[in-house]
């Protein structure tokens, strides 16, 4: 009971929390059976939303943040926000390891090569392409060596390493996937409701939450096969 005499759960505030959380996407999948629709009415408003933020701060600020591969980033984080991949941490980090390999490829080779013109993202030949053939080796193994991955940012590698970048528009790229991984926090955690991590890829997040993970209805049906067929296998 409080002070005066009736329930806390009668109360105004309570009330009006309970009642914003009703809208929550959390509250609204566990009262459909087909979550698909959901999922993808969320996804575009707040993938959308996100690069236009993006966009209006890039104008605002004079700062180059807009580029390519924050496209397919943003569609990652909010149409599968608890896979691995679209944690803050493999976003952020794979990006950032990402434009860190390809300028020093990109710099290396045309130091080997001075006479190739590789500062000039017009420029193709010999040189560009071992340039590209290192990057994308590299990157491939250092993400998956750092845990990092996030498939989107072999894309920055490669404009990276394609000539594309000056040393302002690369921090500008990896302030960019921070600014998302920020924006992602407040939309998927905050508005959403759901267990979007602060940094690191929750597993047990992975496993409650499936088709919001990346893992279909169909994917977790032909495992469930497997293991049965393989069951039945041994016990014969």
């Amino acid at each position: 009971m409080n002070g005066t005499g009736g329930s806390p759960l009668e109360h105004p505030l309570y009330r009006a929390v309970r009642w914003i959380s009703r809208l929550q996407l959390r509250s609204a999948l566990r009262r459909v059976d087909d979550v698909r629709p959901l999922i993808m009415l969320y996804a575009m408003i707040s993938g959308a939303l996100a690069l236009g933020i993006i966009t209006a701060a890039s104008i605002w600020t004079r700062v180059p943040l807009l580029f390519p591969p924050l496209a397919p980033s943003a569609f990652i984080l909010f149409t599968m926000p608890l896979a691995p991949a679209a944690s803050p941490r493999n976003l952020v980090m794979g990006h950032s390891v990402a434009v860190a390999v390809g300028l020093l490829v990109l710099h290396a080779f045309d130091n080997l090569w001075p006479g190739a013109g590789l500062m000039n993202p017009g420029t193709l030949g010999a040189a560009r392409v071992w340039a590209i053939i290192v990057t994308m080796g590299l990157i491939t193994a250092l993400m998956i060596m750092l845990r990092c991955q996030h498939p989107p940012a072999a894309a920055s590698a490669m404009i990276a390493t394609m000539g594309f970048l000056d040393p302002l528009q690369a921090l500008g790229l990896v302030a960019a996937a921070l600014l998302l991984a920020l924006e992602a926090v407040a939309l998927v955690r905050w508005l959403a409701g759901l267990p979007y991590p602060i940094w690191r890829a929750d597993a047990t997040a992975v496993r409650c939450y499936g088709e919001l993970a990346g893992l279909t209805t169909d994917h977790e049906d032909r495992w469930q096969r497997l293991r049965d067929i393989t069951f039945k296998t041994r016990q014969a």
